[in-house]
């Protein structure tokens, strides 16, 4: 990492750190938004999940 932050044309030490938090608050997002509706539908009959 101590490469890129070195290069004036690369990211700052800061712009790596928002990257990296984008990244793992998209990675929860989208852990969330596909284990919630699976979980809510894990817990209904068969029948009332597919409606």
């Amino acid at each position: 990492m101590q490469f890129l932050v070195g290069d004036p044309l690369a990211f700052t030490a800061a712009g790596l750190r928002y990257v990296a938090l984008g990244a793992l608050f998209g990675v929860l997002t989208s852990l969330f938004a596909g284990v919630y509706p699976a979980w809510k539908s894990a817990n209904k009959r068969p029948v009332e999940a597919l409606e």
